[in-house]
């Protein structure tokens, strides 16, 4: 974009996704001790989340007010800052797993620390828990006092991690910290997904009542991330289609594209001791070298097609 001019919805969405997939393909490549690969991805990442405009504040000020009266609706779409606040946390959370600590909280000063700060908060603890720092994670969340939304959205990410990683009491336990009903129901989509090789008629009722009910449209990444490993892409591609509005759509499209990286990139055997984590706790597990690098490959063509996939204006 030349300097002054106008941006377009569809190109700050378009932007935001690339910043999204570079952060993955930075992360992979981290993970197989590609430094110069993983250096190059993150740096395009976060120069493309900085060029998003859009004011993160207000725009919270607005989804803030819209929880606080939900029967009005969810108000006027800040939809740029959206996007310029889900590129940012793709390249926090990237760094994290990457156990770029350092280079983490630099890029969580991208996200302004003015009234609505909590959001700030809300993202270390999210990136905290996606690099497998549970207790440093839960620590965060607690001492997140001032805004109920993001401290649901927080332990939403807690619930979220334990459940993956297997745990489903105490992703249970955690989850009654949940105030907001739609949060609660993420939660529930959580524990159905990791419990649903034995009870996946639990995954198919929470997942009807999702469709059924009148989600926030960033809840759906969650949503997105946790189907990605049950049906087939074809199956996926449907499901996203048939929601209702670009931005539920958008937002399916970012979790359907974390979990393919996710899908991809896991080791084939067991990780090793985490090490300890300059955000605090223990930092990403590390696999050995070879399955690391032949995920990073893996990754990346898949994720290079998924942003292929999603090249066409959107609807």
């Amino acid at each position: 974009m030349r300097p002054g001019q106008e941006w377009k919805v569809g190109e700050a969405q378009l932007s935001s996704i690339q910043a999204c997939l570079h952060a993955a393909i930075a992360a992979a490549h981290a993970r197989a001790g590609r430094a110069q690969d993983y250096r190059k991805h993150i740096e395009k990442a976060e120069a493309l989340a900085k060029a998003i405009p859009g004011d993160i504040n207000k725009m919270w000020a607005q989804m803030l007010s819209s929880v606080a009266k939900p029967d009005e609706g969810p108000g006027p779409d800040p939809t740029n800052a959206i996007y310029k606040s889900k590129a940012i946390e793709s390249v926090v959370i990237a760094r994290a797993q990457a156990g770029d600590h350092d280079g983490a909280r630099r890029s969580l000063e991208l996200i302004p620390a003015g009234r609505h700060r909590d959001a700030r908060a809300r993202l270390l603890v999210k990136a905290l828990a996606e690099a497998g720092a549970l207790e440093a994670a839960r620590a965060a969340a607690e001492a997140i006092t001032e805004d109920a939304v993001h401290r649901d959205l927080a332990f939403v990410s807690i619930v979220g991690a334990h459940a993956r990683a297997g745990d489903l009491a105490g992703s249970r336990a955690l989850a009654g910290r949940i105030r907001h009903g739609e949060y609660r129901l993420i939660a529930q989509m959580h524990w159905a997904a990791a419990d649903r090789a034995g009870r996946g008629g639990d995954y198919a009722a929470v997942l009807r009542a999702a469709a059924d009910s009148r989600l926030r449209p960033n809840l759906y990444r969650d949503l997105a991330r946790i189907q990605a490993g049950a049906p087939s892409r074809r199956e996926m591609a449907k499901w996203i289609a048939a929601l209702g509005g670009a931005e539920a759509r958008f937002h399916a499209f970012l979790g359907a594209g974390e979990g393919v990286m996710a899908a991809a990139s896991k080791p084939a055997s067991a990780p090793a001791a985490p090490a300890r984590s300059q955000l605090g706790g223990a930092g990403p597990a590390s696999a050995p070298a070879g399955s690391a690098e032949l995920a990073a490959e893996e990754t990346k063509k898949r994720m290079e097609q998924f942003a292929r996939e999603l090249e066409a204006p959107p609807r």
